[in-house]
């Protein structure tokens, strides 16, 4: 992946949207630049979002660069590059399977893969507070250091990492399993509520 910040977030926009883990206008995303970050604006579409429309904005939301408004979970981002300065890009996504075995009250861990177990050990959830809000920047704030990835109540989810790639990997992974999950448990599979064998 390109260099150009504005680039990351247009490619990883495009493979989000192609991978299904975020529709229409879902989603955001962010990577750091300089004391800010750019980040895709509020209503866009990510699937067809232009380099044009991005906009650098710093800690406080102010726009720096660019036309129009940030996304409004700006603090968000924000929240996490503040808390853990050696993030580079943040990616908010609302991955289905994930956003179902969450929403369906069933437990998502202990995780059926060993894959899993491995890459999201640190998975963290939230309880769910309203979009945009303070309170729920503080919540995601409040674990983000201990984990790279995060589940919000009835909402979806954000990963971070030192960049773009390594968030989405976190994503993927994360819809993957809970794909799996679920499609086990509907099958009526013996082993789905066992741990993954030491």
């Amino acid at each position: 992946m390109k260099d150009d910040p504005r680039r990351q977030v247009i490619e990883i926009c495009r493979r989000l949207y192609g991978r299904g883990l975020i529709a229409g206008l879902d989603g955001n995303v962010s990577v750091k630049a300089g004391g800010g970050f750019w980040i895709t604006p509020a209503g866009s579409h990510k699937g067809m979002v232009k380099e044009s429309q991005l906009l650098l904005v710093d800690e406080d939301g102010s726009v720096q660069q660019g036309v129009g408004r940030p996304s409004s979970e700006w603090r968000i981002h924000a929240a996490i590059y503040t808390a853990a300065p050696e993030c580079g890009a943040v990616l908010h996504a609302h991955p289905p399977w994930t956003l179902a075995l969450s929403l369906s009250g069933l437990p998502m861990r202990p995780f059926l893969l060993s894959e899993a177990e491995i890459f999201l050990s640190e998975l963290a959830t939230v309880p769910y507070y309203s979009p945009g809000t303070p309170e729920l920047a503080g919540a995601v704030a409040s674990v983000c250091v201990r984990s790279r990835i995060v589940v919000l109540e009835r909402h979806g989810v954000v990963a971070w990492g030192k960049g773009p790639e390594e968030a989405f990997n976190l994503i993927e992974c994360l819809e993957h399993v809970s794909k799996v999950t679920l499609l086990a448990r509907g099958l009526g599979a013996r082993k789905a509520d066992g741990a993954i064998p030491g």
